[in-house]
């Protein structure tokens, strides 16, 4: 028949098998080459739109666009058999990060596939890799406990695959396995294989006419899809896998082409309808932010008014904080002085600011020094900056040069520096005694 004979029947059979809607997904076949008759075999898969979708999306955000999209497993095929290896049965085992792809070729026909939840981790290339950092710490081992490696989990995979593959091709020979793929096809795993299987392993390399450049420790063996894909793109139309332009009966494709302007214009509506929705629903949270920003300048109103109250206050409490009354100052120092029979004043200054030089005539040397402890450890109330009264300390004292007196009952006249420590600025002086 035609292909579009073709098409028709494959997309009546595959509506029956499908989970989901036809509508839903593309559909595609590849007709197998080789064949000869009246008949032939087919590959047909479905890919869901959205998976395609994304595809495309991915490809447009990378500045790029999709020329065509395959299917995995029959380009892998078409990159092994390009590699010369046509003859009897090869097991191809792609192993992916998380997912490996285990299919049979025979004598150049892809016959089995199938996918399992299971990877390899590949063995590091340099033996520093392999050390242990230094705050790594290795549990202890539990010889209690059954153990199975990734390796052997992938191994068991792939006897699994052979087994189900044979119930069909009973008492069938492996007669090679082909490794490939991102997931650990190394060394270590090809030995691994082999042993197991009893059949030669070797990791995919790229076909002659690839010409790949071989570079130390970069191997092919990651690509056999991209170089499958590749070639498949050179064969028949119909002899390949193409998601974005799929194979469909001509009558489909025209009843598809009808339904694109009822599509858009029905999607025109939902889009003008949420539109009109959009605008009514911004319209009533512009109100509410406007309601919101009122009730901000209200607040930063009040906030300023608040913030010069304040600072009123604090300049009032500044200025009582300055406003010495020296009588009052006096008042406090004539209440802790010494007594006549220790010393009595010859002279006292007062400066600005805040500052008072007492000339002391004293009995000894130390009357002075007590006089000046006396005064640090006076205290007043004051109000303070935020509006709570503290107690703090009123005066600073030290004293300061010694002389000689001409007075024989009061030998020694002291310098006593006070200050009121509101006011005074800090000055160098010499450590009281």
């Amino acid at each position: 028949g035609t292909r579009d004979e073709l098409a028709a029947m494959v997309h009546v059979q595959v509506a029956k098998e499908l989970p989901f809607s036809k509508d839903q997904a593309a559909i595609d076949f590849a007709v197998v080459p080789g064949n000869g008759g009246t008949s032939c075999d087919l590959w047909v898969a479905a890919v869901r739109s959205h998976v395609i979708e994304y595809y495309e999306q991915t490809l447009e955000a990378a500045g790029l666009a999709a020329e065509r999209i395959g299917l995995r497993s029959y380009a892998s095929q078409a990159a092994v058999i390009e590699g010369g290896d046509v003859a009897g049965r090869t097991v191809l085992v792609d192993i992916g990060p998380s997912m490996t792809e285990i299919s049979v070729i025979r004598d150049a026909r892809l016959v089995y596939t199938r996918a399992a939840q299971v990877a390899v981790m590949a063995e590091p290339h340099h033996a520093e890799e392999r050390r242990p950092s230094p705050d790594q710490t290795t549990p202890p081992a539990d010889d209690s406990l059954p153990k199975q490696g990734s390796l052997d989990a992938l191994l068991i995979e792939v006897s699994r695959t052979i087994q189900a593959y044979r119930a069909s091709d009973a008492g069938a020979r492996i007669d090679r396995i082909i490794l490939s793929g991102t997931g650990g096809a190394d060394e270590r795993v090809r030995a691994s294989f082999e042993s197991r299987f009893g059949s030669p392993t070797k990791v995919f390399d790229a076909p002659p006419a690839v010409n790949w450049k071989r570079i130390a420790d970069v191997s092919a063996a990651p690509f056999v899809a991209a170089i499958g894909l590749t070639y498949n793109h050179l064969a028949n139309e119909t002899e390949r896998f193409d998601f974005l332009h799929p194979k469909e009966p001509e009558a489909e494709r025209k009843e598809r082409a009808k339904r694109r302007p009822l599509v858009a214009l029905t999607v025109a509506l939902f889009v003008a309808a949420g539109v009109v929705l959009a605008v009514q629903m911004l319209r009533k949270e512009q109100k509410e932010i406007d309601g919101i920003v009122a009730e901000r300048q209200k607040i930063e109103r009040q906030a300023k008014e608040y913030a010069d109250l304040q600072k009123k206050h604090s300049d009032i409490n500044e200025w009582m904080r300055k406003n010495v009354v020296w009588i009052d100052k006096l008042k406090l120092v004539a209440e802790n002085f010494v007594s006549n029979e220790k010393g009595y004043i010859t002279d006292l200054q007062i400066k600005d600011p805040g500052e008072m030089i007492i000339l002391l005539a004293s009995k000894d040397n130390s009357v002075g020094t007590k006089l000046a402890e006396e005064l640090r450890k006076i205290t007043t109330s004051r109000p303070a900056s935020d509006g709570k009264v503290s107690t703090v300390t009123e005066f600073t004292a030290e004293v300061g040069s010694v002389k000689a007196s001409k007075d024989p009952k009061y030998p020694f006249i002291d310098t006593v520096t006070v200050r009121v420590k509101s006011l005074a600025a800090a000055k160098k002086g010499r450590s009281p005694r």
